[in-house]
């Protein structure tokens, strides 16, 4: 019987922890809104409850059933935390701290056929002098595109407006200020990416 509990004990402590430094990865690189953020914690606080349920359970059947699903949630879970850190070295950087993730938006006119970034390939999009290497190393890969590179958002804007280019990538900064502009409204996001930016 006491073995039962160790057991048990062993899986939920290794769940809670990776589940954890999961939630802490998702919430620093920002892979979620806030909303779905909560939808995380707030299943995984179920699915934690049911397991430690089922090891109190005095039926075999459910203990089992408990210790199966652990072993899911945890295979599950460390794979997702394999996976964040291949694609972002996350482990790496909090050792580290070289670098942080900044999100962009590709944007483009409302009335236009562009509404995926395999539309825009080859056409020409605008970009800020500040964030344009970045931008060229992360979307490059995933795009053919002709970059124009303009000193400030008023000129980005600008050359959009006046069809020179067909689409603009802005960070989440600059459309924060647009957005209070009144600059934006015209535009629909078709694309979005975290990007690498050395601090």
């Amino acid at each position: 019987m006491k073995s039962k509990y160790v057991l048990g004990s062993i899986n939920i402590c290794v769940l809670i922890t990776s589940l954890l430094f999961l939630i802490i990865c998702i919430a620093n690189i920002k892979l979620l809104t806030s909303m779905q953020l909560i939808v995380l914690i707030v299943s995984s606080l179920i699915g934690i409850l049911f397991c430690i349920k089922s090891y109190l359970s005095k039926k075999i059947t459910i203990y089992n059933l408990g210790i199966m699903l652990t072993l899911i949630f945890n295979i599950t879970v460390i794979y997702k935390i394999y996976e964040i850190n291949k694609e972002y070295s996350y482990i790496d950087n909090i050792i580290s701290q070289k670098y942080q993730y900044n999100e962009y938006y590709v944007y483009v006119k409302k009335n236009t056929k562009y509404n995926n970034l395999d539309k825009i390939k080859n056409k020409k999009v605008g970009v800020l002098s500040r964030n344009e290497e970045n931008i060229k190393e992360s979307i490059s890969n995933k795009a053919n595109l002709n970059y124009i590179t303009y000193k400030n958002r008023n000129d980005l804007i600008k050359a959009i407006d006046n069809n020179e280019i067909q689409a603009i990538i802005i960070s989440k900064k600059t459309l924060n200020e647009l957005e209070k502009e009144e600059k934006i409204s015209n535009y629909h996001k078709i694309y979005s990416s975290k990007i690498k930016e050395e601090l």
